[in-house]
Formats: structure tokens, sequence, C-alpha cells
């Protein structure tokens, strides 16, 4: 379990925690290897563990009127967890589902609250996490209302999932940007067609 100690080091969560506490952490961690296409937890489930990422990709997505709608993307290093049961005790909103085969880490609800009652730092920093996971889905609303046409959001997406777009299924991304699967389609023929996957189309600020 050790072996995992620098990799803990690198997530934010953890990157200015001292090693005994790191230790204890993964000492008191499971590791979940996953298959791909696995349920993490359920829309209207009350899992209560903390995930953090090591190797693969996740989505999170919800059901209107039998459709997924995909909500967010979560990669290497980054940390999850059902917020609504965490903290309000309501099921969860939405679903999470590994999109590659995964390496998690994973830590129960009252062991790491009772850490961060005896750790100022590490309550600071699960407070940026969480703050962080909200602004994912602020970023994904800026991205369609900042670039509506199909083609500025695409490239955009591009840009912010680089290391790992060409893992996540067309119809994903297509309902991440709001946009059919026949229309993304578009998008990425007339990319081809024109040879250049990556164009200049202005940054959007995504820091307020």
């Amino acid at each position: 379990m050790l072996n995992y100690l620098s990799i803990l080091r690198e997530s934010q969560m953890f990157s200015d925690i001292a090693n005994e506490d790191l230790k204890i952490f993964l000492n008191n961690a499971a590791i979940l290897e996953v298959k791909k296409k696995t349920i993490l937890y359920l829309e209207g489930s009350t899992d209560d563990n903390v995930y953090l990422i090591i190797k693969g990709s996740v989505r999170g997505y919800s059901t209107l009127k039998g459709k997924q709608l995909v909500e967010i993307f979560l990669t290497e290093g980054q940390v999850f967890a059902n917020f609504n049961t965490l903290f309000l005790g309501i099921p969860s909103k939405n679903t999470i589902e590994s999109m590659t085969s995964c390496v998690l880490l994973t830590f129960s609800k009252v062991f790491l609250f009772n850490k961060l009652q005896t750790s100022p730092q590490m309550h600071f920093n699960f407070y940026k996490i969480l703050t962080q996971y909200i602004n994912v889905y602020n970023d994904r609303l800026k991205l369609i209302l900042l670039y509506p046409l199909a083609i500025q959001s695409y490239i955009k997406f591009i840009e912010v999932f680089k290391d790992y777009y060409e893992e996540f299924p067309s119809k994903d991304i297509a309902s991440y940007l709001g946009i059919t699967p026949e229309a993304l389609a578009r998008v990425k023929k007339s990319l081809k067609l024109s040879g250049s996957p990556i164009c200049e189309m202005g940054d959007a600020d995504f820091s307020s």
C-alpha cells in the first residue's frame, strides 16, 4: 500500500500533508480495481465513500426520461464523492461509472471526517477539493454558453481533456457539450477535412 505514497502526494488534497499522516490514510484506505463500465454508485444511492482516481477516468450522468445526460468527466488525480450524501444525507443526484479500467483509493466518510477534525490543513484542502468539484459543473456550463457553436465547444473540450478525450465515447462527449451525436460527427468530419484538429478560437476564462 505504501507504494501509493508518492501518488497521494501528487493529489491536491494530500500535497502538503505530512508523510506520517499520509501513511495513516493509506492504512485506512481500500484499493478498488474496476473494469470499464463499472457503476461506482447509482443515482438515488447513498454511497458515502470518498474516491481518489489513481488510474483511469470516470463519468457522471443523470437520467431524464430514460436518457443519460453526461454532466462531468473526472480523470487521474481527481477526487470525487457523493457530496449530497456526505454533507446533506440525501441520495445522489447522479451515477458515476468508470469509462476505462480504473484503480481507485477509497476512504470511508467516518474515517475521513475524523481526520478532518484533527487536521486543519486537511480540512482546508478538502474544502478546496469540494469547491473545485462544484467548479467542474460550472466549467461545463461556461463551455456551452461561451462557445455556442459546436465546433468551438468541441475544440475547447479537446484542450481541457487533451490527454483523455480520445478515450471518451462520442455519445458522451456530445451529451456533455449539449449537442447531438450527429452534430458532433459533422464537427469531427469538418476538422478532419480541414487538416487542423485544433484551431485558434480564443480562451475561455473559467476562473471566475
